[in-house]
């Protein structure tokens, strides 16, 4: 059985998010501090 592509698209795009999440909840400090030092 294959997927659609949109539902394939949409469980990537669902599994990206989720890791975003933990990493920023990990990490979210170094990367504001790294984004705000790039603004400068």
């Amino acid at each position: 059985m294959k997927l659609d592509p949109k539902e394939h698209i949409a469980q990537s795009l669902a599994s990206i998010r989720k890791f975003v999440i933990i990493l920023d909840m990990k990490e979210q400090h170094q990367l504001h501090r790294v984004w705000q030092a790039s603004e400068l």
